[in-house]
């Protein structure tokens, strides 16, 4: 059984566990990251289950070869607002608005 790596730099809600079931019919354009959906359900370990990041994916990394050098301009940081109502619109998942944050992490699969 191999193990596979992917790195993501989010803007978006931390949460332990979600408030509903992760594999849902309704939930799979968040999960598979369809092409029209800006909103995305990343679990940082399907080994260990820590949890999930909610929210935009400013940048992806590959499994071969990792994160490359990405700018992410200051405009994209600056979107606290606009993520917060997708969430809760979407995902129907309170949260305000200083519980979103910038996340770098790997998803270990």
């Amino acid at each position: 059984m191999g193990v596979e790596r992917s790195e993501y730099v989010m803007i978006g809600l931390y949460l332990k566990e979600l408030p509903f079931d992760y594999w849902a019919d309704e939930y799979l354009r968040y999960i598979e990251g369809w092409a029209e959906e800006t909103l995305s359900i990343i679990p940082i370990s399907n080994i260990t289950g820590e949890g999930y990041v909610i929210g935009r994916v400013l940048v992806q990394g590959d499994s071969y070869a990792g994160l490359e050098l990405t700018e992410i301009d200051s405009d994209d940081l600056v979107m606290d607002s606009e993520v917060l109502k997708e969430i809760e619109e979407k995902l129907k998942i309170s949260a305000v608005e200083e519980e979103i944050r910038l996340y770098a992490f790997s998803h270990w699969s």
